[in-house]
């Protein structure tokens, strides 16, 4: 996992939404949705469900590399 990777997993997070990430990193969204598959296709874990109203929610593998990222982003 890279810098950058860690980076824009906590924006989508943060934000729910690879398109609010990507807008709030000024970059464009498939770069974000890019990253977040290279990320879990890396770990071999699924870190994001889809949701209604295009809001994403963490599942519980995400939850803890979120947790571990925090103090570094947060």
């Amino acid at each position: 996992m890279t810098l950058t990777q860690m980076r824009y997993f906590y924006e989508v997070c943060k934000w729910r939404s690879i398109t609010k990430a990507a807008a709030s990193l000024h970059i464009s969204q498939p770069t974000v949705s890019i990253a977040m598959a290279d990320l879990e296709k890396e770990s071999g874990l699924n870190h994001f469900f889809g949701a209604k109203a295009k809001k994403l929610s963490l599942t519980e593998d995400g939850s803890l590399l979120l947790s571990k990222i925090t103090p570094n982003f947060g």
